[in-house]
């Protein structure tokens, strides 16, 4: 059984693949022997979406994917992360999305807060990419690991890919045991 990931981001591809097998007993019940495919396709939403946003970004990956495969017995994921605003604070998440025997299954991350020092160059107009872009490299760090960035390694960008992902995958899962 093929799924397909809306992305070719090696960190998305090793996400899914780790729960894939903390999962497998289940995951090979309903998809046999699953073997994951990345495909670039296209979020489109921002660089970096906020709120609902982050789902839209997902569902389009998932969803442009399976117009370019179109293979019923498939299954199409979507995997975005974006900023959220809640209890007056602006938290990362990410939502992951399967598209599944015509149905859609999704599930998100926890979130973490983003730091006061960040969010305050946000306020003044600057994009978040140019921040932790900025930041990365003057910490030495992958500008694309937010979450190790926020935290300062403490956790890392896998963990909300992992976490969104196994909380989509178990929603299918348990529609289908």
């Amino acid at each position: 059984m093929m799924l397909y990931l809306g992305s070719v981001s090696k960190v998305k591809y090793e996400a899914i693949n780790e729960v894939i097998n903390e999962y497998l007993k289940e995951v090979s019940k309903i998809f046999g022997e699953p073997k994951v495919i990345p495909y670039n396709v296209e979020s489109g939403v921002d660089i970096t979406p906020v709120n609902e946003e982050t789902y839209i970004g997902a569902k389009n990956r998932a969803y442009n994917l399976y117009k370019l495969i179109k293979d019923e017995n498939s299954a199409y994921l979507g995997l975005e992360s974006g900023l959220a605003q809640r209890f007056g604070s602006i938290f990362e998440e990410t939502v992951c999305v399967i598209l599944f025997k015509g149905m859609e299954y999704v599930g998100y991350s926890s979130g973490i807060k983003v730091p006061d020092y960040i969010v305050k160059r946000l306020e003044n107009g600057e994009k978040h990419y140019e921040v932790l872009n900025e930041i990365a490299r003057r910490r030495g760090l992958n500008p694309k690991d937010t979450w190790g960035i926020y935290t300062n390694l403490i956790l890392s960008r896998k963990i909300e890919l992992k976490e969104a992902f196994r909380n989509a995958l178990l929603t299918l899962i348990s529609e289908f045991l």
